[in-house]
């Protein structure tokens, strides 16, 4: 693959994406930048800073990457973003509706999980233990969590539409695993 096509694979959305394209070029790489720094790291210092601006960097590349498979599919694109929707809709909704509060002070709340910087695991668990006296907060982050993280897995594991459909050619003719 040349520069230019790499840079299409991660900022164009249209034409198509095999499975593989998806788990190698994309879905694998995403975790391990995105889930595994956070759950072995303390997040203090420049890992706070990351984790703040990586997924703001990877908004766009997801969304052209998850488009390009579900026309694989023979979907619209249209369709992973009512999911998109969806997925953060129910987040968010229950904190519109009992407002927001200030985010607790998890080692004065929990003192028992240490005085240093907690990792990701152990900031995810603690966020799961003060969401406990917000049965419905609980909920929608567990079922928006749930959709979005289900819909990933899908992409990776269901195979696409057998040849040509109104997105482009099938990615796996010619083993190229990409389509435009």
């Amino acid at each position: 693959m040349t520069g230019l096509e790499v840079l299409s694979f991660f900022i164009n959305p249209n034409g198509r994406i095999s499975r593989k394209a998806y788990v190698l070029g994309f879905f694998l790489p995403c975790l391990v930048i995105l889930e595994l720094p956070s759950l072995l790291f303390p997040i203090s210092g420049p890992w706070r800073t990351a984790e703040l601006i990586v997924p703001w960097v990877l908004l766009w590349p997801s969304i052209a990457i998850s488009v390009k498979r579900f026309h694989d599919f023979g979907f619209s694109g249209w369709w992973y973003g009512a999911i998109l929707v969806a997925g953060n809709a129910l987040y968010l909704a229950p904190m519109i509706a009992l407002g927001f509060d200030e985010p607790p002070d998890i080692a004065a709340e929990v003192p028992y999980y240490g005085d240093g910087p907690l990792t990701g695991w152990e900031r995810k668990v603690l966020s799961w233990e003060l969401l406990a006296g917000h049965p419905l907060r609980q909920a929608s982050f567990a079922l928006s969590n749930s959709i979005l993280y289900l819909e990933g897995i899908i992409l990776a594991l269901l195979p696409g539409h057998r040849g040509a459909n109104k997105y482009g050619a099938d990615p796996i003719v010619g083993g190229s695993e990409f389509a435009g």
